[in-house]
């Protein structure tokens, strides 16, 4: 039997700052266009005795439910991309300035960059003025634990499978559509999907091993447009209705 945990999209803010960069492709959306998404949602399903929560939690004992809401949200996203983590943090930015200009239908290369706030599982999506996190980025807090009546030493292996759905030609849109999960170490992040099929595609993820029973683990999953991707440019700019992202976390002893 699985537990179904539920989880709505949210969006939060994030912190503006200047900063220069070399050599870095960079397409469409960074001058004209935006991708609209209406409905935003997230339904997450786990097995049994793995439990989970929006926001941020350290304390398993808080971490109960089994389904969970938030607001469904609406969200016009111009394409970013991200740093490296860094002290638990990712920052996003999206290009001012090229060095060769993007055209409808060519990247350009961009050496200019305005990052428009940082990302962690601790903190969420965090905004400073003049700028806007649901411009960009889209994504929630989640925490997770498995729980077990005593600790043990048995550990596990944590991962998630992510299906996106949603948009029309996936073939061609999803390429530059990105999700991932941040904790306090690393981003990771979809590149190539598993599988295409329809308007959907899905992405494998391996989040964390050797994880103890009764651990609490913190993410931050999160869904944006690529701007760097040389797939993303101006004629294939993508309008929806509403796309919708469902995470099944799995579990297994190691």
């Amino acid at each position: 039997m699985k537990a179904s945990k539920k989880i709505v999209g949210a969006t939060a803010a994030l912190v503006a700052a200047v900063a220069l960069s070399a050599g870095s492709t960079f397409a469409w959306f960074a001058t004209s266009g935006t991708a609209k998404i209406d409905g935003l949602t997230v339904n997450v399903k786990s097995p049994t005795n793995l439990y989970i929560a929006t926001g941020y939690e350290t304390e398993a004992a808080n971490i109960t439910a089994t389904e969970v809401d938030f607001a469904s949200s609406s969200a016009t996203l111009s394409p970013v991309t991200h740093d490296a983590i860094s002290s638990g943090s990712v920052s996003f930015k999206y290009a001012t300035g090229y060095s060769t200009d993007p055209t409808t239908t060519t990247s350009g290369t961009a050496n200019e960059w305005q990052v428009v706030g940082t990302a962690s599982a601790s903190g969420g999506l965090v905004n400073e003025e003049s700028q806007t996190i649901a411009s960009y980025v889209a994504g929630g807090q989640i925490s997770l634990v498995r729980k077990a009546e005593t600790d043990s030493s048995t550990t596990f292996t944590l991962s998630a499978t992510v299906t996106i759905s949603g948009l029309s030609e996936a073939s061609a849109n999803y390429k530059y559509l990105r999700c991932a999960f941040v904790d306090d170490t690393q981003i990771q992040e979809s590149t190539d999907y598993a599988s295409i099929s329809g308007d959907s595609v899905t992405s494998q993820f391996t989040l964390a091993t050797n994880v103890s029973d009764n651990t609490v683990k913190n993410y931050i999953f999160l869904i944006w447009f690529e701007g760097s991707d040389s797939d993303c440019y101006s004629d294939n700019a993508v309008v929806s209705d509403s796309i919708s992202v469902s995470i099944e976390f799995n579990t297994a002893n190691t």
